[in-house]
């Protein structure tokens, strides 16, 4: 499971390129070609001044941890592409080639920075239907992410007040996560409609492995190009499903074990007892699970 790692540290490709140099300088000399520059001086300074160098951050990070589990001659059963890690999925799924992946996630990234601005924060311990009605208009809920953490997203006067009101009403956390951009809210409709050329003109391939797009949930065996174009430009302007993404994934076994890629623990802490009371599976780091398959 390859799950996107949404923080904005800019560190994440560099500390994968210090664990393994060979891998990340193929994957970023690959991505360069693809792009038509060269991508190595960029490692050295990538910022997150530009959501497109996160986007291409995140999207290379995950590739690295990929191509690692390959050497370790690892299968995965499913995979899982949370927010930012789905054209991850549909690479690892057969579904598109690395050089059109990494051409969409460039592309991807540019029409975020030319998007509406606003913001996003994480909102917990609270349920949905608590939670639904204390927002403003304007405000959405765009992460589906536990039974009692969510994100919402809107522009900075309506999110000001939606955080007004539930510091006031509620005993609620709330932990501002994006200052620019209020990703999955339908605001970013004319995002999609941006992106929406480049997907379709990428080139398609029937997948080998069942393809689950985050913003439904939902588990598709052999969906189309026309399909899966219409689900990415979905997904940028619609809430993403991670609870829902994971439980279909582990309830299809009682071993699954998922992989957390990225300086953050969002994984690991939304498995927790707390946030699932009935936790199937578990976590690990690629460092640990690195050691379990060598023996060490």
């Amino acid at each position: 499971m390859f799950p996107g790692q949404s923080s904005f540290h800019p560190s994440m490709l560099a500390d994968a390129a210090a664990r393994w140099p060979d891998l990340t300088a193929k994957v970023v000399a690959d991505a360069g070609a693809a792009l038509g520059r060269d991508l190595r001086p960029w490692l050295e300074r990538a910022t997150d001044d530009r959501n497109e160098d996160l986007q291409l951050g995140v999207f290379l990070t995950n590739h690295v941890h990929l191509c690692a589990f390959r050497r370790l001659e690892v299968q995965p059963h499913a995979s899982l592409g949370l927010s930012l890690g789905e054209l991850n999925h549909v690479v690892e799924i057969g579904a598109l080639d690395f050089a059109d992946a990494v051409r969409l996630v460039s592309a991807r990234g540019q029409a975020y920075d030319a998007g509406p601005s606003g913001m996003m924060a994480a909102v917990f311990p609270l349920e949905r239907d608590a939670l639904q009605p204390l927002l403003p208009e304007g405000v959405e809920i765009v992460g589906l992410n536990s039974p009692t953490q969510h994100v919402i997203a809107g522009e900075h006067p309506a999110m000001h007040r939606a955080v007004e009101r539930l510091e006031a009403d509620t005993y609620a956390r709330i932990v501002p996560l994006q200052s620019r951009l209020p990703m999955h809210h339908s605001r970013f409709s004319p995002v999609a409609e941006a992106l929406g050329p480049a997907l379709e003109a990428a080139t398609w391939h029937r997948p080998h492995r069942s393809y689950r797009p985050n913003a439904t949930a939902s588990v598709e065996e052999a969906p189309t190009g026309r399909a899966f174009a219409a689900s990415l430009a979905r997904q940028v302007c619609s809430p993403v499903r991670w609870v829902e993404s994971i439980e279909t994934l582990a309830t299809e076994r009682d071993d699954v074990t998922f992989v957390e890629v990225g300086p953050g623990s969002v994984l690991v802490n939304l498995l927790r007892p707390q946030w699932r009371p009935e936790p199937r599976g578990g976590t690990a780091r690629m460092s640990d699970l690195e050691a379990l398959l060598r023996g060490a």
